[in-house]
């Protein structure tokens, strides 16, 4: 019996894929924020790309229980120069909204072939978009609630260092 068909493995391999470079993007946003003093936003989003390495694991796991062998595969790299904090934030946001969207595909796709198994992983995995996307649009809120200058950024920083524990 075929427990997952090829088009499901396919898409299981690139979830893995994207949340390794979801991983990445992260770590690289990380290092810019440490660089230009946003030392809590660096500790916070160095957990974010903690978190995307583990949601890899988890579909990898999933393969690896099903006796699917997940492919390790190059990963591009990401881009590290950021306008502000702002553009950062933005940024994270889009590729946030963009990681949901597959992971909807991955669940629209387990969905329609009747695979209960993928289609639970998959929504495991929307699931944790919806905390993803709120995490992101609450520091969105509080830029556009109290500014992107001078004290607001550093209050900022620091609550984005209380949330990093």
């Amino acid at each position: 019996m075929e427990k997952i068909s090829p088009n499901l493995l396919e898409l299981l391999n690139y979830r893995i894929q994207k949340e390794e470079e979801s991983s990445r993007l992260y770590g690289a946003m990380s290092y810019w924020l440490e660089k230009n003093g946003f030392f809590g936003g660096a500790k916070l989003w160095h957990k974010y790309s903690h978190e995307e390495h583990e949601h890899a694991d988890k579909v990898r796991k999933f393969m690896l229980d099903l006796d699917y062998l997940p492919r390790t595969v190059a990963l591009e790299m990401p881009d590290n120069q950021f306008l502000g904090i702002v553009d950062l934030l933005n940024q994270t946001y889009e590729h946030e909204l963009d990681i949901t969207r597959q992971c909807m595909e991955l669940a629209d796709a387990a969905m329609s072939e009747r695979n209960y198994m993928v289609y639970g992983i998959a929504q495991w995995l929307v699931t944790e978009q919806v905390e993803e996307l709120a995490k992101v649009q609450a520091h969105l809120d509080r830029i556009e609630a109290f500014g992107s200058e001078g004290a607001a950024l550093r209050l900022l920083d620091n609550e984005f260092a209380k949330l990093a524990k």
